[in-house]
């Protein structure tokens, strides 16, 4: 084997210019909303379009994050400050709005769950407790994403950031993920939401896509991927699709399909000039780039769909509208003008650290 490291698009610091963004993985992002947006709004026969949404989410958030932390290797402090400034803002503006709106036009629901929201923690009380106003409930998959990002917090700490004790690491917990939820569906009887809301039985996603995509950066030989990157890539796509279908058993939905999904996200690169470029069709990766916003807003707006309010033919464009908002006038400046706070910070820190190489003149 080959010791040559592959040079997929998550280089190092210093090979990619910090904020930079890789137009395939937003056109990636942008499928994944567009099946939300699709499953929601109009319904497929035979497979679940929102869920296999989600899960291009998931394990597109799983190469990211092991590229961010296990390959750039930002400081964990960075890291988590980063991801606040990405998800806190938009979502306590939308869950503002969600509960104000509900006091006037209905249904109503209690602060708790307000709580609940900014606390990632609704994802479990929906299960344990109650379903949340059918507004936020999108927001069981934030919760898990941002579970994700404190488990691999606590690997990076107890096993750093080599090539093989996080590695294994993350695979014992997401093997322990996929033996959860399949546990909790076969033997214990819950449907998907009781099981598959919960981050203990779902995390596997993100972790596996983490374990995937270091194996093929650093483990698989270079010329095996130039040869069959391309076929692998598509075979993996289309094995994650048809596993995600009704008729599939949903175990094997989140452990056989996902780790296809999440194997093919790590060969987007690999797979040559036609792939990239078909995912970097500008208008899928401006919807990629507006996708949490839309995320976010979606949910209300179809359930007023589904409620008669107006066709959905009209209301599809209306989230997308709201998403695109929320985007440009809370999500994009909020989490400029905080990065931009933490550069300063970092730079005032630097600056008061350097210690003087010669006496000030007047204390000569």
């Amino acid at each position: 084997m080959s010791n040559q490291r592959i040079r997929l698009r998550s280089a190092p610091v210093g090979e990619r210019k910090e904020g930079a963004r890789i137009a395939s993985l937003d056109g990636w992002r942008g499928v994944a909303i567009g099946l939300v947006l699709i499953g929601h709004f109009f319904t497929v026969p035979g497979i679940n379009l929102a869920f296999l949404g989600v899960e291009l989410f998931f394990v597109l958030s799983g190469r990211l994050m092991a590229d961010i932390l296990f390959v750039r290797k930002f400081p964990l402090p960075e890291f988590f400050y980063r991801r606040a400034t990405r998800i806190l803002p938009a979502l306590i503006v939308f869950v503002l709005i969600a509960f104000t709106a509900a006091q006037f036009v209905g249904p109503s629901f209690s602060p708790f769950w307000l709580v609940t929201a900014i606390t990632f923690s609704i994802n479990y009380v929906t299960v344990l407790v109650q379903y949340p106003s059918e507004s936020m409930q999108q927001l069981w998959s934030l919760c898990i994403e941002e579970h994700a990002y404190v488990l691999l917090g606590i690997v990076v700490l107890a096993f750093g950031r080599g090539r093989v004790k996080p590695v294994a690491a993350i695979a014992v917990l997401a093997i322990a993920s996929m033996l959860d939820g399949a546990t909790s569906v076969w033997l214990l009887g819950q449907n998907v939401y009781t099981a598959y809301w919960r981050t203990d039985a779902h995390v596997a996603s993100i972790f596996v896509s983490v374990v995937i995509f270091l194996i093929v950066r650093h483990r698989i030989d270079p010329a095996w991927i130039k040869n069959s990157g391309l076929p692998v890539m598509l075979a993996a796509l289309v094995g994650g699709i048809l596993f995600s279908i009704d008729a599939a058993p949903v175990p094997l939905r989140y452990t056989v399909g996902t780790t296809m999904l999440a194997l093919a996200v790590a060969l987007v690169d690999a797979a040559g000039p036609a792939v990239r470029k078909a995912l970097s069709f500008r208008p899928l990766t401006a919807l990629g780039v507006l996708s949490y916003s839309i995320y976010l807003w979606q949910e209300p707006v179809y359930h007023l769909a589904d409620d008669g309010v107006a066709p959905t033919w009209v209301m599809l464009p209306i989230a997308i509208g709201i998403g695109a908002v929320s985007f440009y006038v809370v999500e994009q400046p909020s989490r400029r003008a905080l990065n931009n706070l933490w550069k300063r910070r970092q730079r005032s820190s630097a600056d008061t650290s350097v210690t003087p190489t010669t006496k000030p003149a007047s204390a000569i």
